[in-house]
């Protein structure tokens, strides 16, 4: 019934189907749910919200020239619809430039009111089809693959691709740049800053650089928190009269870039130059950077580490790159974790006794642990990666692991 709202309009029954919805969802006694029909349950949930989300843009895209919110006393139709769903401003006025933005991109619009794409992933998407409408279907399969960090990520891939003028792009964003600071209704302190990519690069470099000492203090001293709370911890501490000591040789940042558009001087279509986990800089940017000790360049087309294999356990510099420009986060689809990953021998150092690349992958730390001590596996390659469960994953075989690692050293 959902999927006929749209072809209703306006004047279908859509209180019907609300008082329906109203009383089937009342009615369900969630407690006593089969786990496949809990699943199942979360995903029409979820298809309805997207459905739903996607009338409500559209109409209230309509009523950009009305007055129904002026006499409701609000400043823009924005307004008024982040009032009536209890939401910020910010996100609805993002996603009425979207609804605006669809008049000219049948694809991603249709994409929308079909429910296939959240009112999240049509903004990321349409903002970068508005300028080149030609990559709608390359990113409109990468939404279905990927989540919403992922895509977000491989639209400033498409976008950096695709601008005439990446070091005027640079310069409009390094011209913006801006750092926010207040206190929200609940006393919590807030921060936000608008960065070019290797400004980013570089203080997110020196935070991790910091925490990564002080989670080692405090794991000794018994204060530990959390990670994420020492980087707050280490970003406080920039502030204080002694952090201007330089980071020395342990601050490092990746580029991976293609030799040709490095040799050129910029990318073209299908090339990318681009910091890990935070994303896409002009080629200049990059040779500016490697005048800088803290640079390392991956490049593409060097060392071809698709073969290297290694007789010891340890990870050679130039396969440990490779790994991390192939994994820049967890292989796990849909996880988004990119600090902090450890990497992982598939099939087992002690069986193979083989380092090479296919036999490697970055996880995050929980999916390390859950192929570790809990028979988690995986297979597959870049963008077919499969996490496989074990036939009983209640199991947790860590008990089982440390008497095996205490017979080893015997």
């Amino acid at each position: 019934m959902l999927v006929r709202m749209f072809d209703a309009g306006v004047e279908g029954p859509l209180g019907d189907v609300l008082e329906l919805i109203s009383r089937r969802a009342g009615g369900i006694d969630i407690e006593g749910l089969e786990v496949p029909v809990a699943a199942q349950l979360v995903e029409q949930c979820a298809e309805a919200e997207r459905l739903l989300a996607a009338l409500r843009v559209m109409v209230t895209a309509t009523l950009h020239n009305k007055t129904v919110w002026r006499r409701e006393g609000f400043r823009s139709a924005a307004a008024w619809m982040a009032a009536k769903t209890g939401t910020a401003v910010g996100p609805a006025v993002d996603a009425l430039a979207m609804a605006d933005q669809l008049v000219a991109l049948p694809l991603v619009a249709e994409a929308f009111r079909a429910g296939r794409l959240s009112a999240a992933q049509a903004i990321e998407i349409a903002d970068v089809a508005s300028e080149a409408p030609e990559v709608q279907e390359q990113l409109l399969e990468a939404a279905g693959k990927l989540s919403l960090r992922g895509l977000r990520e491989e639209c400033q891939r498409v976008k950096a691709s695709v601008v005439t003028d990446e070091d005027d792009r640079y310069r409009q964003v390094h011209r913006s740049r801006r750092v926010r600071s207040w206190v929200d209704k609940h006393g919590v302190g807030r921060l936000s800053a608008r960065l070019t990519p290797d400004e980013l690069a570089r203080l997110v470099n020196e935070v991790d650089r910091r925490c990564s000492d002080m989670v080692v203090d405090a794991i000794r001293g018994g204060w530990f928190e959390s990670r994420e709370a020492h980087r707050a911890d280490a970003l406080v501490e920039l502030a204080r009269p002694d952090s201007a000591v330089p980071a020395g040789p342990d601050s490092m940042i990746h580029v991976v870039v293609d030799h040709e558009a490095l040799m050129r001087g910029h990318t073209v279509t299908g090339e990318r130059c681009e910091i890990p986990g935070i994303g896409p800089i002009p080629v200049t940017v990059a040779r500016r950077m490697s005048e800088d000790a803290y640079l390392k360049l991956i490049l593409t087309k060097g060392v071809d580490v698709i073969g290297v294999t290694h007789a010891g356990r340890t990870i050679p510099a130039h396969l440990r790159s490779a790994l991390e420009v192939r994994d820049p986060t967890c292989i796990v689809p849909r996880c988004d974790m990119h600090r902090n990953l450890e990497i992982d021998h598939r099939s087992g150092f002690g069986r193979t006794q083989v380092t090479r690349l296919d036999e490697l992958g970055r996880l995050c730390r929980w999916h390390h642990y859950q192929k570790t001590c809990l028979g988690y596996t995986y297979r597959g390659g870049p963008g077919t990666w499969e996490w496989i469960p074990p036939a009983d994953r209640d199991v947790d075989l860590s008990p089982l692991r440390r008497i095996i690692s205490r017979a080893r050293r015997c």
